[in-house]
């Protein structure tokens, strides 16, 4: 279990970095990472229970 949640932290970590250059390349306001971190989870948890069924 812990595993997990290390890996989720690091992937969310990664997909913040890359979504900051990308909005910094693009010109746009950059989401926060509290913001990018909810949606991550949320979508994670959607897709276990998704597993679950």
């Amino acid at each position: 279990m812990s595993e997990g949640l290390i890996t989720l932290l690091v992937i969310t970590v990664l997909i913040f970095v890359a979504l900051r250059k990308v909005t910094e390349r693009l010109r746009i306001p950059t989401p926060t990472f509290t913001a990018v971190f909810m949606v991550f989870v949320l979508v994670a948890l959607a897709m276990f229970g998704k597993e679950l069924q």
